[in-house]
């Protein structure tokens, strides 16, 4: 039976949120309204919270740190593990401690577990010069694969699946760093789980300094909740969740706005729909542009005749019918924000549309057929839509998503600058009526391996820069092209380019690879064309170059007049044989 403050817990967070507390804290249970005075002073009620502290191992942690903290603040037991020894607590914690390393060979054999770009520093100097270093391996390591993680995050299972404990070495107090897997391809790899030991398992710190004779420098007992998705309000002192954030205003669950982190905004629910930043009034039929001025979704709209809500499970279906007939729908998850977009009316979609909405997976709107600029432009999510239709799309077209893996785009010919940038998962795409493309057209894609163009004629600067896997490139009826063209690519072999008459700055610039360029017509090339091969590594030295003998380069490297020279003198060569 739930005593009144897991009762309490249960209401306003959760049934799994009051089952977590029930087993970590059971002795403050034993003193009435003690937990949910100390939940409820520091959490404003949301049936995340649960969820949340699942899925952030440092956050749980120091969620029971604190709470204990607040219950009792001379209370250290929770950090003692009493006899139990560091290989006993990391066994706990589902890690095989290794044994201390003492040579660098020792270390170099835990190589084997770092994929080549994510490979330690510590594999490289002699760190036993200045730390003592400990290696700790999850017992089914052989079962995470780096494959698997996309989307890195220093505190993911990956990351954490085989940590290298390090501690300065000398008298005093010793700094202890935990690395990631990841190395550098997270944010500050050096300080996973905030380089706090007891956030592998409570006591870990105390038996470290107990069995190795150390004197650890650590947090002390009240720490930061770890909750990267709450903010603090100053004037209540409680952590809201919150879906969105813009210069400092936050918005939240259970429709709070919280501006200079104070509770600005706590709109009635019954009258008020918050739906990431968009506002809408139910009562007055529109969208309170007061709050956020800036979504196209609210312009998309027009004029409100009627909305209606529907219960979908964990979800809710906002319906809007505007007075001109179009019928749009939204999808809401347990947090208010958008997670997909329905209307099979809608031609044009305005600038700014969803423009901070992170969470939409699907956009059902197939008779688009203009998209403005910033289109889901911080979506991260979305993977099924139908745009087929569309001839024009704007600027920052989804230029945060990396989960799309084929675009099928086969009547747009216009599209503008950083269109879909760092998506790093297209492999197919249709782009046969495209006719010109802004800077950094799928700049980052490194997963493209053939390209086709056949209508287009501009493309802007970076233009899919980083790819490493397409070796040729036709673009028949191309006649200028902007700086920094694939930049960073060492794979494309031949170029083709029969009506190009403009090529700007370092046209692939860091190529080594080319074997042959054609453009019969190019009229004007400019500096650093094909630069790197000039350098002693370039794998290359049979390179073909066919450009007109008036064509203007400038600066043109050695390499390059060469292989122009020897291809003019064979040509000639090759017209006198026919002329005979």
């Amino acid at each position: 039976m739930l005593n009144n403050d897991l009762k309490f817990l249960k209401k306003f967070y959760g049934e799994k949120f009051a089952h977590l507390c029930r087993s970590l804290f059971p002795t403050i249970l034993d003193k009435e309204g003690e937990l949910s005075r100390i939940i409820s002073d520091n959490f404003a009620p949301t049936k995340s919270l649960y969820d949340d502290l699942m899925e952030n191992q440092v956050a749980m942690n120091n969620f029971r740190a604190n709470v204990y903290y607040q219950f009792d603040p001379k209370r250290n037991d929770l950090y003692d593990a009493g006899n139990k020894t560091v290989e006993q607590l990391f066994d706990e914690a589902g890690y095989i401690l290794c044994p201390e390393c003492k040579t660098q060979e020792e270390i170099l054999s835990f190589k084997k577990y770092y994929t080549e770009d994510e490979e330690l520093c510590t594999f490289r100097d002699q760190r036993l010069s200045t730390n003592r270093v400990f290696f700790a391996v999850k017992k089914d390591v052989e079962n995470i694969k780096r494959e698997d993680f996309k989307h890195p995050k220093r505190e993911d299972e990956y990351s954490l699946s085989v940590i290298s404990i390090q501690f300065t070495k000398g008298r005093g107090v010793n700094y202890v760093s935990i690395k990631s897997r990841y190395n550098h391809s997270v944010d500050n790899p050096d300080a996973t789980l905030e380089n706090n030991l007891d956030n592998i398992i409570p006591g870990l710190t105390k038996a470290f300094e107990k069995e190795y004779e150390m004197k650890i420098s650590r947090v002390g007992n009240r720490m930061p909740w770890g909750l990267t998705n709450y903010v603090k309000a100053k004037n209540d002192g409680r952590s809201y969740r919150f879906n969105t954030e813009i210069n400092g205003t936050f918005y939240c669950e259970n429709n709070v706005i919280i501006d200079d982190f104070m509770v600005a905004k706590h709109y009635d629910k019954a009258r008020y729909i918050l739906i990431d930043t968009i506002l809408l009034d139910k009562q007055e039929k529109r969208v309170d542009l007061s709050l956020f001025r800036y979504d196209g979704f609210g312009e998309s709209l027009g004029e409100i005749d009627k909305i209606t809500e529907t219960v979908l499970g964990d979800n809710r279906v906002v319906r809007i019918l505007s007075k001109n007939g179009m019928t749009s729908e939204v999808v809401l998850n347990s947090h208010n924000e958008a997670i997909r977009y329905k209307n099979h009316d809608i031609k044009e979609i305005p600038n700014n549309f969803f423009a901070y909405n992170t969470k939409i997976k699907e956009v059902d709107a197939p008779n688009v057929e203009k998209i403005g600029d910033f289109f889901l432009g911080n979506n991260t999510q979305l993977e099924k839509f139908d745009f087929t239709k569309v001839v024009s799309i704007g600027d920052s077209f989804l230029h945060m998503n990396n989960r799309v893996t084929a675009l099928n785009l086969p009547n747009v010919e216009n599209i503008g600058m950083y269109f879909m940038f760092c998506n790093t998962c297209i492999n197919e795409i249709d782009f046969t009526k495209l006719r010109s493309v802004g800077d950094y057209f799928l700049a980052r894609n490194t997963a493209l391996n053939e390209i086709s163009l056949p209508n287009i004629e501009f493309i802007g600067k970076s233009f899919m820069t980083d790819n490493n896997l397409i070796k040729r490139i036709e673009f028949p009826k191309v006649e200028d092209i902007k700086d920094f063209f694939m930049g960073s690519n060492n794979s494309v072999e031949y170029v083709h380019f029969p009506a190009l008459r403009n090529m700007s700055y370092s046209f692939l610039e860091t190529n080594k690879v080319l074997k042959e360029v054609t453009m019969e017509n190019a009229q004007y090339i400019s500096r650093r064309f094909l630069s790197a091969f000039d350098k002693e590594d370039c794998k290359n030295k049979e390179l073909q170059i066919s450009i007109p003998r008036n064509c203007c380069m400038v600066e043109p490297n050695k390499f390059v007049k060469k292989s122009i020279k020897c291809y003019y003198i064979l040509r000639n060569l090759q017209r006198k044989e026919v002329s005979k």
